[in-house]
């Protein structure tokens, strides 16, 4: 299916967000059954995702006992002084099996909006309601680490798990949900997800496809134009220094929108602004790096009308615009040759 290319999760690309897996939850006042059963398999999860080198994000609640900043179905109760997942207790405490050493949560700091760093690309993020993405900095910190796929496990799939997947989904990321490592699941509420374009993987398939990782080149990621003159030219640049000819555009900036990025290189390299409204995206395609040996490139690529002549500056020495079916001798860089042209072709004809 066409629809496959947006919803394939890109490991090399991919977050773990691990979500409530606090002793409250877990064996506390507030248990959710079967999720000290699931333990293991988010252990197994979380310990793949190091060994991968990707992001490992630890989601988590805290009731301050009289407070109102609550989810509606729990504000009477913490207002009257229950305590749920208390800053500074025990029951707030992330469960230590999931953890790459002993950790204590810093809940000042957390509560006030901050990440919380336990290791190497692994943070806490505190949430205030049912999804992670809710008034915290995870979708920012996302977008800084590359990712484009997150993978979700923990505690109670109908509320806060299924709200992250949701608006994950709301923010174009590719989706996971890690089947045997998330409480609370049943047929009829996976078979829900999948129709939002969330893909159920258990653990073993997913560590799988994490170990497969290791062994490819690793990925660059880029945002790049594809521009098409009235006579059918695609435009092509070289950057100084180089000898191959690519499309226009770069590396994203962190918590920049690959948009945003696109229209920030356009007016940097070629001096010309694109409004929002002229650039229509084309997908991502992967191909080896031209300037970058033993790397690939991950490009999300743009359809991008110019309203003003381009010309080379910044790094860019040289601009040209070639025929897609005849590009003649021009050194052209792999995702160029070998993506490129074939979609202008298409869009062509």
């Amino acid at each position: 299916m066409d629809s496959d290319r947006y919803l394939t999760p890109e490991w090399s690309r991919s977050a773990l967000l691990l979500i409530d897996v606090q002793h409250d939850f877990v064996a506390g006042s507030s248990v959710v059954s079967g999720t000290a059963e699931r333990l293991p398999a988010m252990a197994r999860l979380a310990a793949a995702f190091r060994a991968a080198g990707r992001p490992v994000i630890h989601i988590v609640r805290l009731y301050e006992p009289g407070g109102s900043d609550v989810d509606a179905v729990r504000r009477a109760a913490v207002e009257s002084g229950a305590h749920i997942a208390a800053p500074g207790t025990a029951g707030a405490q992330i469960a230590q099996t999931l953890l790459p050493q002993p950790v204590e949560l810093d809940c000042t700091a957390l509560l006030a909006g901050e990440l919380q760093t336990v290791g190497p690309g692994e943070y806490v993020v505190y949430k205030p309601r049912w999804s992670a993405f809710f008034r915290t900095a995870l979708d920012t910190q996302l977008r800084t680490m590359g990712v484009s796929t997150v993978v979700v496990a923990g505690c109670n799939l109908p509320n806060c798990p299924r709200a992250t997947l949701f608006d994950a989904s709301e923010l174009d990321y590719r989706t996971v949900l890690a089947t045997d490592a998330t409480s609370q699941t049943t047929p009829e509420r996976l078979a829900d997800l999948t129709l939002i374009g969330v893909t159920l993987a258990d653990t073993a398939t997913i560590t799988e496809a994490l170990a497969a990782q290791q062994d490819t080149p690793p990925q660059i990621r880029v945002v790049a134009a594809v521009v098409v003159d009235d006579a059918g030219r695609a435009l092509v640049v070289r950057k100084r220094g180089t000898t191959a000819f690519m499309q226009p555009g770069g590396k994203l900036d962190p918590g920049e929108s690959a948009p945003d990025a696109l229209r920030r290189e356009l007016a940097e390299e070629l001096g010309v602004h694109v409004a929002p409204t002229d650039v229509s995206p084309l997908g991502t395609y992967t191909a080896a790096a031209a300037n970058e040996p033993g790397h690939r490139v991950s490009a999300e690529l743009f359809a991008v009308t110019l309203r003003a002549e381009p010309s080379a500056q910044a790094e860019i020495d040289e601009i040209a615009w070639i025929d897609p079916a005849r590009p003649g001798d021009l050194e052209l860089a792999p995702l160029t040759r070998e993506a490129v042209l074939g979609l202008v072709r298409r869009t062509c004809e």
